[in-house]
């Protein structure tokens, strides 16, 4: 009886306690849930909105590529360096932003392949034209600055020199076979020299060798300096002021007038040359028998 009288308040006061332990402990637990499900509607919403943005930028980035596509099926038809290289960079970017925004969309399990569907083998056959294309470019450069270089040849000098220039034409032409070696290979033997002429370098050698025939006319001792006084209004060199000035870019740019004009640039060289012979003729002593 002794120990009931402080037994029994001592064990009230422990079950108190728990009950008040276990209280705050729920109380606890269940801000902390409320805290957990607030934190995941928040994560869940920004998770959403990553998804929304994400595929916006899917989209934007497709319209991006597409738009380069576009621009590069319309590409000129003589395409210089600097175009195929601008071209070059601002596809090695999207390619890039196309790695970023998949690693992404990886991160978060989002499947944007329905936006960008079809892109992956687009995307190699793109990167196997532009190679060839940049390489086709710097190979008709490199054509193009050494025929700028044959062209600032003065007349006076090129005119000995023409035979030389079909051994230059000739050996562009064995470059070309070199670079197209892999497609002639796949080409059947009668369509070849139509596939090697078919080049841009192609053709300016064939247009080149062509008009060195034309200026054959202007080549023989013949025609004189005196001659190019008719002869420069007749083909039109109008920038020029005297023979000296006269280079073989100025003859390969007039080749139409040229040709036009055969009969009288015989003319011309022919009135010149009885003229000469008549002048030695009469100049000549009748020897005394």
């Amino acid at each position: 009886m002794y120990l009931n009288v402080y037994y029994i308040p001592c064990v009230r006061s422990f079950e108190k306690s728990v009950e008040t332990g276990v209280s705050a402990a729920y109380t606890a637990w269940q801000d902390l849930a409320d805290r957990l499900e607030r934190h995941k509607a928040v994560i869940d919403r920004e998770l959403e909105d990553a998804k929304v943005n994400l595929r916006h930028r899917a989209v934007a980035l497709r319209d991006e590529i597409e738009r380069w596509q576009a621009k590069w099926l319309s590409k000129p038809e003589i395409l210089t360096l600097d175009w195929i290289i601008s071209m070059k960079e601002r596809w090695t970017f999207l390619k890039e932003q196309l790695d970023i925004l998949r690693d992404d969309c990886r991160k978060i399990e989002l499947n944007v392949d329905d936006i960008l569907e079809g892109d992956a083998e687009n995307m190699k056959k793109l990167e196997l034209q532009l190679e060839l294309e940049e390489s086709n470019c710097r190979f008709q450069a490199e054509f193009l600055e050494e025929l700028k270089n044959q062209e600032e040849e003065e007349w006076t000098v090129a005119r000995r020199r023409l035979p030389r220039l079909h051994d230059w034409l000739d050996s562009w032409e064995s470059r070309i076979k070199v670079q197209l070696k892999d497609r002639l290979k796949e080409e059947p033997a009668d369509q070849k020299d139509n596939l090697e002429m078919g080049t841009f370098v192609g053709k300016k050698v064939r247009e080149v060798r062509g008009t060195i025939e034309w200026l054959q006319l202007l080549r023989g001792d013949e025609v004189a300096d005196e001659h190019w006084g008719e002869l420069m209004p007749l083909l039109e060199l109008r920038d020029v002021k005297s023979v000296r000035d006269i280079t073989l870019g100025h003859l390969f740019r007039s080749a139409l007038k040229i040709q036009e004009n055969v009969d009288k640039i015989k003319v011309i060289s022919e009135n010149k040359r009885v003229y000469e012979i008549t002048e030695n003729s009469s100049n000549s002593k009748i020897p005394i028998i």
